[in-house]
């Protein structure tokens, strides 16, 4: 990718807040003057919706190439483009998305990699952490349109540690990962916090 834009990118378990604060990183960094880009994957575009509201029919390595594919059109069509403008490109959800919810699906991690190795890594990716009991609170309030979004305690306990774990993996590897863990803080506070560390780790 070219240009001087600045990739960011915002995973962590369902019901964290990662849409909550994809969206105000997009309403602040355009305060401060930055031409902002502000998407998700799965993508908008139609194989992209295919994967987000197919999670009932697609399974294992199925749905995992199909997001994968998605990822890689969006990365050409949506998320490169808006770099060679100089834009900031805040995205909700990523690699480390797939390197977790592949996983729950009965995906080899040696697959998962193999359909990625030619993905772009952002400038900074930021892993939010939080209490499974209240990341499946809040999924259940807001509603689920995929299966990743159900499960008992085990599942909800289980996505938690591997994007832990996950973290870790990336961080070892060189990626540029930034942990931010919400503990009882307000959505308020947790946007402040994240927009912080933004600031602090890329200067924009």
């Amino acid at each position: 990718m070219g240009g001087d834009g600045v990739f960011i990118t915002v995973d962590g378990p369902s019901g964290v807040g990662k849409s909550t604060v994809a969206r105000f990183l997009e309403r602040f960094l355009a305060g401060r003057g930055r031409a902002v880009t502000c998407t998700a994957e799965p993508s908008s575009a139609a194989i992209g919706q295919l994967a987000r509201f197919g999670t009932h029919e697609f399974h294992g390595r199925a749905l995992s190439c199909l997001i994968a594919a998605d990822r890689y059109h969006h990365i050409d069509t949506v998320v490169t483009p808006a770099l060679d403008r100089g834009e900031v490109v805040v995205c909700d959800r990523y690699l480390p998305s797939s390197l977790v919810l592949d996983q729950l699906d009965g995906v080899p991690v040696g697959f998962v990699w193999a359909t990625h190795r030619d993905l772009p890594w952002p400038n900074l990716a930021v892993f939010l952490a939080g209490a499974w009991q209240l990341c499946a609170e809040r999924a259940a309030e807001r509603g689920n349109h995929s299966r990743f979004h159900r499960g008992d305690e085990p599942a909800k306990r289980r996505e938690a540690e591997l994007f832990q774990h996950v973290a870790g993996q990336l961080a070892a590897k060189g990626y540029p990962v930034a942990r931010y863990d919400i503990g009882t803080q307000d959505i308020e506070a947790v946007q402040r916090g994240v927009a912080h560390l933004v600031c602090t780790q890329l200067g924009v």
